[in-house]
């Protein structure tokens, strides 16, 4: 089995469970975070159950793109250009 497959035959069934654990409808609005393998997967199942609005962030224009065409309805560029300090560590 090619690896992509493999991926999509661990993920997807994760996925869909989720997607109806949610109780996702009409007047629903979902948030994505991120674009990557699962999150791409989860914007094509979540616009299958025909959400309000299903909205998704992502740092790469590329990826929102992609998301669009998925069926996202709001997309958000975030801006990961200024580094975050964590409240844990001491500053120097």
């Amino acid at each position: 089995m090619e690896r992509h497959l493999g991926l999509l035959c661990e993920t997807l069934p994760g996925i869909i469970r989720a997607a109806e654990l949610s109780r996702i409808n009409y007047s629903t609005t979902v948030l994505i975070i991120g674009q990557g393998v699962s999150g791409h997967i989860l914007t094509q199942v979540v616009s299958l159950f025909s959400p309000k609005r299903l909205v998704v962030t992502d740092i790469n224009q590329r990826n929102l793109d992609l998301a669009r065409k998925y069926g996202a309805t709001v997309t958000y560029l975030l801006d990961c250009s200024r580094s975050i300090r964590s409240p844990l560590r001491p500053q120097q």
